[in-house]
C-alpha cells in the first residue's frame, strides 16, 4: 500500500473531511515504534488544554 493509499483509507475510516498530508503518513510511520510505546504523550502535552465543559473540571 502506498502513503497516498494508506492516507486515503485513513480519511474513510476515521471519517476525516480530507486525507492527512503524504508527509503526516510518513511520520508516523518512521516514528510508529515510539508512538506505540506506553509512556508516549503522557504528560508531555506542549500546551495544556484548556477545558471549556463545566461537567469535566
Amino acid at each position: 500500500m502506498t502513503q497516498t493509499q494508506l492516507s486515503e483509507w485513513a480519511r474513510r475510516a476515521f471519517r476525516l473531511r480530507k486525507a492527512p498530508a503524504r508527509n503526516t503518513v510518513s511520520d508516523i510511520i518512521k516514528n510508529a515504534a515510539k508512538i506505540m510505546k506506553e509512556e508516549y504523550g503522557n504528560g508531555k502535552r506542549r500546551k495544556p488544554l484548556k477545558v471549556k465543559a463545566p461537567d469535566l473540571v
